[in-house]
């Protein structure tokens, strides 16, 4: 991510200065234009720093820390990062930083309205060295003096009128920071809290910290929608000037110009990664006023910043890279295969080759899940086609092949040989998907082979091959273990790209939605937010890389019209191929006036019924 730099046209460079260090009565000076009375009055430091001295004007404590005690101490005190950049433009933004420099001692602003940079200026050796040659006894800089046999003279720091730098009158600003008692910390992290302070936390002038920008961007639809977010985010740009005028200039440059830095970071992270699922036209509409009222703050550079991200996003150079694969040697297809005039079954096919167009199918819907179909359990939900429409189409399609997997094996017109050599292929198949990462079509395959209908045909496994009965014990492991935990090994060690079985983080999903509550004592539970954003995260360190196959769209459109019998249909074949195995039993009480048994009959599958492989 790129960094917020100053800019040269918003910085000042100071040659090296000397310090103030004491006041005396004063004599005029010609050359003075405002008295520094006021200034001399409050705290002020001093330091130097090869050869450099330097002043530092502290607005007071109630300003310059946050209502409740800062503490993560993984946070970046001193950086403002815009993430995900492309470019190195984000210089339009200038803020001062401590280095060695002497243009990082000099306080700027963000102010852009005109040609002229308001800066706060600290007193030079040139100019002392030609006051003392003038008058080396009693200088006077304004109404006060210098004493210490050395005259100095400064010029006059400036002055700001804050309404200059509020779109609104400040007697409307209402902006009011929540009390300490609404946020909850424990361990250093943030357990419950308002959302108030959410956004307190989030745009901080004291500390900044890039993980909570980015747990809070992929979950705070769990709490709120963004059009109430970005509301909050305007009023914190608001943020009202709790000080004397004669103070506002260090309010501006140690609180104001902080906060409406941080609250640009966030808002430029969030086109850049959410455009698409956020920004439709009544977004942009809110999004192009806040521009509007952000150059009617004296912040022209701040509103260039969001203008050239929301161009950026709109030309597809939004910064982010979608890592692809090299693209391997693509197998060879049998003369004749397309022809129409024959239909052919999707085993006849090379394996392979199968498998890389169900990658790419894979993919293509995996991708496209939003972090907002999951959370609330959106897929499970009456309207999940709307709320959640790609995890909607994943489970679709899982069932599909699975249900396409049963409806091969239990053909009626294939012989016991022929019938075999499909659970063989359908074994390879899924094989080469395992070697493929794509484990989602794995799990898909599988669990059509270990559907009741063809679970049952014990004369087909029995018959398959020995290599074939190893490729299904390899498989059957990634399925075993305590809530996926084989699955989830295999997952640690993989090299992207990679489709995740969609059912591994849906269950995760649902663990966290229903093991924990939502708010807490009337706070909000952030605490659940945050493995809510790990899940996501996982989710979307898959979805970086693609697939780079070469894409066979006869064999791809083969695949996406596949059909599958209904489970009862297929429960029925299954009977037909391997009749049930029936046991009599006796029954009791006989009713007829012979005394006659009559004879029950149970099947061993009758508990077993063909369900779907995933339900929606």
């Amino acid at each position: 991510m790129n960094e917020l730099k100053p800019s040269s046209s918003l910085t000042t460079t100071t040659t090296p200065t000397t310090p103030i260090t004491s006041s005396s009565p004063s004599t005029s000076s010609p050359n003075s234009t405002q008295p520094l009375v006021s200034i001399l009055q409050r705290p002020v430091r001093f330091g130097r720093r090869r050869g450099i001295a330097k002043s530092t004007l502290c607005p007071p404590s109630s300003l310059l820390q946050s209502s409740n005690e800062r503490r993560h101490s993984s946070k970046c005190n001193d950086h403002d990062n815009f993430s995900n950049s492309s470019d190195n433009n984000n210089s339009d933004v200038a803020r001062s930083k401590n280095g060695n420099d002497e243009s990082s001692l000099t306080p700027t602003t963000l102010s852009s309205t005109s040609t002229t940079t308001t800066t706060t200026t600290y007193l030079t050796d040139c100019k002392l060295n030609n006051l003392n040659q003038s008058n080396p006894s009693t200088p006077t800089i304004g109404s006060g003096t210098i004493s210490k046999g050395s005259a100095r003279k400064t010029k006059p720091m400036e002055t700001f009128n804050p309404q200059d730098f509020y779109s609104i009158d400040l007697s409307q600003l209402i902006y009011q920071e929540d009390p300490p008692e609404n946020m909850v910390i424990v361990d250093g992290q943030i357990e419950h809290a308002s959302l108030n302070k959410l956004i307190e936390e989030l745009t901080s002038h004291v500390n900044y910290d890039i993980h909570f920008l980015h747990t809070f961007m992929l979950t705070f639809r769990n709490f709120t929608d963004k059009e109430t977010i970005f509301k909050k985010l305007e009023e914190r740009f608001n943020y009202p000037p709790n000080c004397p005028p004669e103070e506002f200039a260090t309010f501006k440059r140690e609180v104001l110009d902080k906060i409406r830095l941080r609250i640009i970071n966030c808002i430029k992270y969030w086109i850049e990664n959410f455009f698409v699922f956020d920004f439709d036209n009544e977004m942009m509409q809110i999004l192009n006023r806040f521009i509007e009222m952000v150059k009617k703050s004296n912040q022209n550079a701040l509103a260039s910043v969001l203008e050239k991200a929301i161009d950026r996003v709109k030309n597809n150079d939004s910064g982010k890279v979608i890592t692809q694969v090299k693209c391997p040697e693509v197998l060879k297809l049998k003369k004749g295969l397309f022809n129409k005039k024959k239909e052919y079954n999707i085993l006849d096919y090379p394996l392979l080759e199968v498998a890389r167009q169900i990658c790419l199918i894979d993919y293509a819907m995996f991708k496209t899940i939003e972090p907002k179909e999951c959370l609330n359990q959106a897929w499970n939900k009456e309207h999940r086609v709307t709320k959640a429409p790609n995890i909607s189409k994943m489970i679709q399609y899982f069932n599909l092949l699975s249900g396409y997997v049963a409806t091969e094996v239990l053909r009626p017109e294939l012989e016991l040989e022929k019938r075999v050599k499909t659970v063989e292929k359908f074994l390879e198949l899924a094989n080469h998907c395992k070697s493929l990462n794509n484990f989602n079509a794995v799990f898909s395959i599988m669990s059509g082979l270990n559907s009741s209908a063809v679970h049952r045909l014990s004369k087909v496994w029995d018959a398959i091959s020995e290599e074939s009965k190893k490729i299904r014990e390899d498989l059957e492991y990634l399925r075993q273990g305590n809530n996926f935990s084989n699955l989830r090994n295999v997952l640690k060690n993989v090299n992207p790209p990679c489709v995740p079985f969609n059912g591994l983080f849906l269950t995760d999903l649902t663990f966290i939605e229903d093991g924990a509550p939502k708010y807490i004592n009337g706070l909000i539970n952030f605490g659940k937010c945050r493995l809510f954003a790990k899940v996501i995260r996982d989710i979307q360190t898959y979805q970086n890389t693609r697939y780079n196959f070469e894409e066979y769209p006869e064999l791809k459109e083969l695949l996406l019209g596949i059909s599958k019998l209904s489970d009862d249909e297929l429960f029925n074949l299954s009977l037909q191929i391997e009749p049930r195995k029936q046991k009599k039993k006796k029954a009791t009480g006989a009713s007829s006036t012979a005394g006659a048994s009559a004879s029950l009959t149970k099947d061993d599958d009758d508990d077993d019924k063909q369900k779907p492989a995933m339900d929606l």
